[in-house]
């Protein structure tokens, strides 16, 4: 299932972009898309970017749209001129209100939860992801990386 979000990137005169993207929008999977974005290795580093390349490199991502769609889980807001990248959860049940939420916190918990799910899946008897047959405890092992790599980034 899709995890819908748009990311609004806020350039320092004041324009504004918002992007739609169809899925992967969750707060581990937007913090992985951002740094990506960035280079790689200091999710910050998407502050030295021009608020066109930037636009252009996120509608370069598979499913990334100009236009809106309804059904928007997460929304990510990046701030060029104050250096900021703050997150918010829609709340469904109050209007479709974006509620912010601590992004660094949530993509933990998102890394966490999905360790668990696997060490879970492990002690059940089943050893390897269905998709692509890969073993739990490797992927488990990339989850650890990635979380570490988020345990240093300052955002």
């Amino acid at each position: 299932m899709a995890t819908r979000g748009t990311y609004i990137i806020e350039g320092p005169t004041g324009g504004k972009i918002e992007i739609y993207r169809h899925y992967d929008n969750y707060p581990s999977g937007a913090f992985e898309f951002l740094l990506k974005l960035a280079g790689g290795k200091d999710i910050n580093d998407i502050f030295k970017k021009s608020m066109e390349s930037l636009t252009i490199d996120i509608l370069k991502s598979p499913s990334a749209y100009l236009s809106i769609s309804s059904g928007i889980e997460y929304t990510y807001k990046i701030d060029l001129k104050n250096k900021k990248i703050t997150a918010y959860k829609i709340d469904w049940d109050n209007g479709d209100k974006p509620v912010e939420i601590d992004f660094k916190k949530a993509v933990l918990q998102n890394i966490n939860n999905t360790i668990r799910f696997m060490e879970e899946r492990i002690k059940e008897g089943d050893l390897y992801y269905p998709i692509d047959k890969k073993p739990y405890s490797e992927i488990i092992k990339e989850y650890e990386e990635f979380r570490e790599v988020v345990e240093k980034s300052n955002f």
